[in-house]
């Protein structure tokens, strides 16, 4: 076996990686959890199954939003009507629910307001995935959603990351974190104005 020679700069020490060790008291402890800011913000896929968390505290509504980029921006209300109309136009009041997605990741599942049957039938549907799950289809000749529960008795998902009213504040922090306008000098209404 060839030996391999490091060569440290003139006057840098060595790391020493015993000093780089977790203790063995902060490995792998319930207060190192985890709340990823990379839940993608959607509705379920038409082939997904979906329940929405039971907690209400993991139930974001009636928000002002504005969504660019695949970035959703959260407006303070008391900005809201200080700004000019078309800067307030693109922002449109949303639903947020933390729900578990049958065999994959978690996701934030996003419902725009409007006047339509498109909204109304998808608050049924996020009312019916309250409590089961469900699949939510469009029905583009409609323009309504259609949802369904399934023929399976599936099992309640695994909600141990997220269980206390803490957790839905640290996982809306995670997710919205730096997304939220709260000055009217903002570089999203900047931009929105034309004036970045």
């Amino acid at each position: 076996m060839a030996s391999i020679t490091v060569a440290s700069p003139l006057g840098s020490p060595l790391l020493d990686p015993t000093a780089l060790r977790i203790p063995t008291a902060a490995r792998n402890m319930e207060q190192r959890k985890r709340y990823p800011s990379d839940l993608q913000i959607r509705r379920p896929a038409p082939d997904e199954w979906a329940i929405i968390h039971p907690n209400e505290a993991f139930r974001w509504e009636n928000l002002w939003a504005y969504e660019k980029d695949r970035k959703f921006y959260l407006l303070s209300p008391a900005l809201y009507d200080q700004l000019e109309g078309n800067v307030r136009r693109v922002f449109a009041e949303h639903d947020f629910y933390l729900a578990a997605v049958r065999n994959a990741d978690p996701i934030i599942w996003k419902v725009k307001h409007s006047d339509t049957e498109w909204f109304r039938t998808i608050r049924c549907a996020v009312e019916a995935a309250m409590t089961n799950w469900v699949q939510v289809q469009s029905n583009d000749g409609a323009k309504l959603y259609n949802f369904k529960h399934p023929h399976a008795a599936y099992p309640a998902p695994d909600w141990s990351q997220y269980q206390t009213a803490d957790d839905a504040q640290k996982l809306f922090t995670a997710v919205f974190t730096n997304q939220v306008i709260t000055q009217l000098d903002h570089d999203v209404l900047e931009r929105i104005r034309g004036r970045k």
